[in-house]
């Protein structure tokens, strides 16, 4: 939804215009696809969910409703995965500054969040407040962009502790920033707050007055954005959401029956009344045992299926790896068995390193856009999370040294190495007095299992 300052100004005041803008917003279909993504995530398939529902009962012209929907429903953690997959890949190593430069002590786990958000809606915000950054999330922040140059310089923030309390509004500007209570959904919003600069100092007294002094702003709105990628779009996809949702339906249904039947289907003949008597009597059959019942002129008969377990294994694997496929993140599964695991892996995250070298682009984009608004200048340095054990890192780096390059230009090339800096210094100093690659391996072994008891005393 695009809202401009034009738009604001339809509005006879500022309270109704935050009103409008945000109502319009939370009853639009964006709203409504993120509120959804993030159901995903925490382990729910709205999507399926509803198409269960329909399935769940039948009201015959009778008016007798069947029920032939799966009694059990079987979900999975797929986009939570490829969600944390990324962001750990991406910040699980603190951002890098220049010395004297800072986003504030808990930086590192600000923008974590922020990355977090991004990748389940989309794209998130972060506020520049005095000394910190304060993560928006994209449900609860509406940009309003200039008309003429396409650029935000006014946001909307809504938040709520629960849905039965107070909803406090925002309206971020250039000039500072005012604030409106709105006590129950729906009522009027009261200005709680003027527009307050950015920066100031500020003296209260025990009467409840206050002093405010010093008071300067950026020059810029002191917000800024984070997207995943060019397309500022989630990682579940229409591609990744629907093999998802296919997942969930093949796993639901194929538990549901053989948890309900074992796969048994029956055959009936001469059983007579109305379609829900026949339905009852196959019921009945299938709860009590009744392998066959028969009288002058009709009879049950239970036959067995072979459970079709190959093929659904099959199907789930295809579905499972079009997934991570779709979204370029690396399946350790898929390497189970391979003779040489090292090599396997380094050719397996390609497409996610790949993928992950862009959504680093926009993460540091937001972080120079941070420095940007707080006056500093630094060099931003985000070394991403190799897939790759310790010991595959130790044989990748010693042949590159064993080729003559030193370790420090290595590491250069390789910064996902650095935290090992110490162990492969170690490493190629026994090398360099003749031990061999077996008995190094054979070495850290033994000293691994003799860390091991030693914890465990």
């Amino acid at each position: 939804m695009l809202v401009t300052v034009n738009d604001l100004r339809k509005y006879p005041d500022i309270a109704t215009a935050l009103q409008s803008v945000v109502r319009d917003w939370q009853g639009s279909s964006k709203y409504a696809e993120i509120l959804r993504n993030y159901d995903y995530y925490g382990g729910k398939n709205p999507t399926f969910m509803q198409k269960l529902e329909k399935l769940r009962r039948i009201v015959l012209d009778t008016g007798v409703a069947l029920t032939f929907g799966p009694q059990i429903k079987v979900v999975s953690s797929l986009f939570e995965q490829i969600v944390d997959k990324r962001e750990h890949r991406v910040l699980n190593n603190p951002v890098g500054f220049d010395d004297g430069v800072s986003l504030g002590d808990d930086f590192d786990f600000r923008i974590k969040d922020m990355l977090h958000d991004a990748l389940i809606a989309g794209g998130s915000w972060g506020h520049w407040c005095i000394d910190r950054v304060v993560p928006f999330k994209a449900l609860e922040y509406i940009p309003i962009i200039d008309d003429d140059t396409g650029a935000m310089v006014k946001g909307i923030r809504t938040t709520q502790l629960a849905p039965d309390r107070p909803v406090t509004y925002e309206f971020f500007e250039v000039e500072g920033k005012s604030a409106f209570r709105q006590e129950t959904q729906g009522g009027k919003l009261v200005q709680v707050q003027d527009v307050t600069p950015y920066r100031y100092t500020e003296r209260r007294w025990g009467d409840g007055s206050r002093q405010i002094t010093n008071a300067s702003n950026y020059g810029v709105l002191p917000i800024v954005p984070m997207y995943v990628n060019r397309e500022r779009r989630s990682f579940l996809t229409p591609s990744v959401k629907s093999k998802i949702d296919a997942y969930d339906m093949v796993w639901t249904f194929f538990t549901d029956e053989t948890l309900k039947s074992n796969f048994i289907y029956f055959m009936m003949s001469g059983v007579g009344g109305t379609l829900e008597e026949v339905v009852e009597a196959r019921n009945v059959a299938r709860a009590v045992g009744i392998l066959k019942a028969s009288g002058r002129d009709s009879s049950i008969d239970a036959k067995a299926i072979e459970i079709p377990h190959d093929a659904m294994k099959m199907i789930l694997g295809e579905l499972r790896r079009g997934v991570f496929a779709d979204s370029f993140t690396f399946d350790p599964t898929e390497i189970a068995g391979s003779a040489n695991i090292a090599t396997a892996v380094f050719a397996g995250q390609k497409p996610e390193e790949v993928s992950s070298g862009g959504t680093e682009a926009h993460v540091e984009e937001c972080v120079k856009g941070l420095l940007k608004v707080t006056g500093q200048e630094s060099s931003v340095n985000i070394v991403a999370t190799p897939i790759i054990d310790d010991k595959s890192q130790t044989e990748m780096m010693m042949s590159v040294v064993d080729r003559g390059l030193p370790l420090e230009e290595a590491l250069h090339y390789m910064p996902w190495a650095q935290s090992r800096k110490e162990d492969l210094a170690i490493a190629i100093a026994r090398k360099q007095v003749g031990m061999s690659d077996a008995d190094i391996a054979a070495y850290e072994e033994m000293i691994r299992q003799e860390n091991e008891r030693s914890g465990g005393e």
